[in-house]
C-alpha cells in the first residue's frame, strides 16, 4: 500500500495565492500525481473563506477508492511539528519554559521521574518514558 501525504496549507490574508496561483498549485500537485508523489487533501484558506479545496489519489490504491474531503488519512508524525509550534509560542508567550518538569505541570501523573523529565526533553524525544503504547 502506498503512503498517504497530507498537505494542508493555511493562508492568513487572501492575496497571498491570487486564481492563477491556485491554478499553478493545481496543476503542480496533479503533476506530482502524475509521477505517484502525492496523494492526499489539499485546502487553502484564509480566516473566513476556503480559496481551494481538491483531493487527489487515492485513500485505499489496492481497491482503487478515492480520496474525499471527508477521507480519514493517516498523518503519521506531523503532529509532532505542530506541537512543537505549540510549545514554542507558550515558552515565547512566558507561559512554559523549556526546564519546567513534568511534576510542575503535571501534578498527578507521580512518576518516579516526573522532576528529571523537562519540556525539552519531551520535545526532543530524549525523556526515557519507554513505547507508551506497551504500558
Amino acid at each position: 500500500m502506498k503512503t498517504i501525504l497530507l498537505f494542508l496549507i493555511l493562508l492568513i490574508q487572501t492575496n497571498i495565492l491570487p486564481q492563477n496561483n491556485l491554478n499553478e498549485l493545481d496543476s503542480l500537485i496533479n503533476d506530482a500525481c502524475k509521477l505517484d508523489l502525492f496523494s492526499g487533501v489539499v485546502l487553502v484558506a484564509d480566516k473566513e473563506n476556503v480559496q481551494f479545496l481538491k483531493t487527489f489519489g487515492y485513500a485505499d490504491w489496492d481497491n482503487q477508492t478515492k480520496n474525499l474531503t471527508d477521507t480519514k488519512l493517516n498523518i503519521g508524525s506531523i503532529g509532532k511539528l505542530f506541537t512543537q509550534i505549540l510549545i514554542a509560542q507558550l515558552i515565547q508567550g512566558g507561559k512554559l519554559n523549556l526546564t519546567d518538569n513534568l511534576k510542575q505541570l503535571y501534578p498527578l501523573y507521580n512518576n518516579d521521574y516526573d522532576e528529571k523529565i523537562t519540556v525539552k526533553h519531551l520535545l526532543t524525544f530524549s525523556a526515557g518514558l519507554g513505547d507508551y503504547f506497551m504500558i
